[in-house]
């Protein structure tokens, strides 16, 4: 999974920081980091520190903070994103793990985090050809898109899958259909995926919901309370 998104890092303009660390950054304005963990290790997260404690977080969370003490970049501080690749069995995992993805993309201290899921049998044929114009053409095939719209998720709908988390998920990407097919694409998804157990538009909507949520709040429980009944329910 390395490679690919390190393939679209570079097709992007985000080159690796000079030095042996695992970073990656725009012109010195964004920068990027990147750890890679197994499902059940996902599974085990169930609050804040469940992940602190994670060996790989701990490690590229030291990494974070020496660039921040030494390269007298102020946008390192400001502006650093951590891309969580998680390796699992099969892509169900997206649903059954939602609670312990929104634990973790909802605590932005240190980074802004997104996490994705794959599979080795899913990334497979996009590692013979990592471009970003022919991940934008897998996007675009209608075929598994209607597929997924119709009768939700499937294993052969795996790569698909991955797919729609790159373009979700890294803040770079941008999502451009076919106007031929695609009338909106917000109004597309909810109209569509609603009777789906991995609905795409959560994966739209969650970071927009819980950015509005202040946490330290009692009076914003129930939106909480809302967020995680909606999930269970997915």
């Amino acid at each position: 999974m390395k490679q690919l998104l390190y393939s679209i890092f570079e097709q992007h303009g985000i080159d690796k920081h000079p030095g042996d660390i695992d970073c990656f950054s725009y012109k010195n304005k964004s920068f990027f980091f990147n750890i890679n963990i197994n499902e059940s290790e996902l599974f085990s997260i169930k609050n804040t520190q469940n992940f602190y404690d994670n060996k790989d977080y701990k490690n590229i969370l030291e990494v974070y903070k020496k660039l921040v003490d030494t390269s007298g970049i102020a946008e390192i501080e400001k502006n650093s994103s951590l891309i969580i690749t998680v390796k699992c069995e099969d892509l169900e995992a997206l649903s059954k793990l939602q609670q312990q993805i929104l634990l973790i993309e909802e605590n932005e201290y240190f980074f802004k985090k997104y996490v994705i899921l794959y599979t080795e049998e899913s990334i497979s044929e996009l590692l013979k050809k990592p471009t970003i114009d022919f991940l934008q053409d897998k996007l675009n095939d209608s075929g598994k898109f209607n597929k997924y719209s119709d009768f939700g998720y499937s294993s052969d709908l795996m790569e698909y899958m991955v797919v729609i988390q790159l373009f979700i998920k890294l803040p770079f990407l941008k999502i451009l259909f076919s106007q031929n097919e695609y009338f909106d694409l917000n109004n597309k998804l909810k109209n569509s995926l609603e009777k789906d157990s991995l609905r795409f538009d959560r994966l739209i909507k969650y970071h927009s919901d819980i950015n509005e949520i202040d946490f330290s709040r009692v009076e914003d429980e129930r939106k909480i309370d809302l967020i995680l009944k909606m999930m269970s329910n997915d």
